[in-house]
């Protein structure tokens, strides 16, 4: 079994710029980038390489790769800009002018599209969505109530907070007495039940009760 880990072989790889300020410097590192990926089961297109000079001096030279001659251009495209050897950028300019000029008159078109039938289609659209889709909401209750709160005692809660918004402070203290005065009832009520339960002979009416 080869223990040698796999990777994904792409073929080629684009948009690489080696810049050097000499023919020999660009072949030596243009070599290395060669070995280096061809290690690792990558290729260099030799239809795709290109060499530019900018500011050529002297028009002799060429580049090569493994022998094999570079092709020389006087622009190139990288990453969507033009690049020029004379160190200009009036090529790249006047695209840029040409480009928002045509978009510039998309813009001024007037649309195709009647605005009857525009309408027809996005109220089909959620007339459809309004018919076939069933809103739905989930909701967690958390039972937070004590066990001996009755509607007795929610009632007088109720009207204790309703004496409390009106200001009235005589009637807030006898909402509040009352409160109170329900709750040792009902608690009174509800440990009396709990005995009951837990005195019977019963184990299913016990179980039940708590």
């Amino acid at each position: 079994m080869d223990s040698k880990p796999r990777y994904l072989e792409p073929e080629r790889a684009d948009d690489i710029v080696i810049c050097s300020e000499s023919r020999e410097q660009v072949e030596k590192n243009l070599e290395r980038w060669r070995f280096a990926l061809e290690r690792r089961g990558m290729k260099v297109s030799r239809s795709k390489t290109e060499y530019m000079c900018v500011n050529e001096r002297e028009g002799s030279g060429t580049v090569r790769l493994q022998g094999e001659e570079v092709k020389k251009v006087q622009e190139f495209k990288y990453l969507g800009s033009t690049v020029q050897s004379n160190g200009e950028c009036g090529k790249e300019t006047a695209l840029r002018v040409q480009t928002g000029v045509f978009k510039t008159a998309a813009l001024r078109e007037d649309s195709t599209v009647d605005l009857e039938e525009y309408a027809a289609a996005v109220t089909g659209y959620i007339s459809t969505g309004t018919e076939n889709i069933i809103p739905t909401k989930h909701c967690k209750i958390y039972p937070n109530d004590k066990p001996w709160i009755n509607c007795e005692v929610r009632a007088m809660l109720c009207a204790r907070s309703t004496a409390f918004v009106s200001g009235d402070i005589g009637e807030y203290k006898k909402a509040r007495y009352n409160l109170c005065k329900s709750i040792r009832k009902v608690k009174r009520d509800y440990s009396l039940r709990l005995e009951g339960y837990y005195t019977t002979a019963d184990s299913r009416r016990m179980w039940q009760g708590l």
